[in-house]
């Protein structure tokens, strides 16, 4: 682990820029003095977004992008009028990346189970972690539950993963 000079977050060894304030650690030489560059970021933000569509959003840009933060939260909603309907879905998510950047490649895993009698969504949790890939980075993992009306207790779980993979 290595300390950013400008922000002071502990990173890994062989990351090149700061995640949180995209701090170069190879710098150049500019000028009298010693200049570190600093990379700009987009940010990609979605809103009352379907999981799909964030994970399409990654799979475009597998190997374009490199991600330094994702923010977000995912809410239980029932919708329709005569035959509830339970959807889990994106509130809000917000990916902070640089563009134009070779070698990262993105997944996204999420999986949603109601259970009753106090299992508190361990089948859910289980389904999610054995699929994210051996040796891959955590980038964000929100798990959250939600009563099901008329289910004697039942509730609803949802968890969601985003990851970075090693290599393709």
């Amino acid at each position: 682990m290595k300390t950013c000079p400008r922000c002071q977050l502990q990173v890994d060894d062989e990351d090149n820029y700061c995640r949180k304030c995209g701090w170069n650690f190879h710098g150049r030489k500019k000028g009298n003095g010693d200049y570190k560059e600093k990379r700009r970021y987009e940010q990609k933000k979605f809103e009352n977004a379907d999981f799909e569509e964030i994970n399409n959003w990654l799979k475009q840009n597998n190997g374009k992008i490199e991600i330094t933060r994702i923010n977000g939260n995912i809410k239980f909603a029932d919708t329709g009028l005569l035959f509830k309907k339970q959807t889990w879905y994106a509130q809000y998510c917000t990916i902070s990346y640089y563009p134009n950047t070779n070698g990262h490649h993105y997944g996204m895993t999420f999986d949603v189970g109601t259970d009753v009698f106090l299992s508190k969504g361990g089948s859910v949790d289980r389904n999610v972690q054995n699929s994210i890939p051996n040796g891959a980075k955590i980038l964000f993992d929100c798990m959250r539950s939600g009563y099901v009306p008329g289910n004697r207790g039942g509730q609803t779980h949802c968890r969601c993963v985003i990851y970075e993979k090693k290599g393709n």
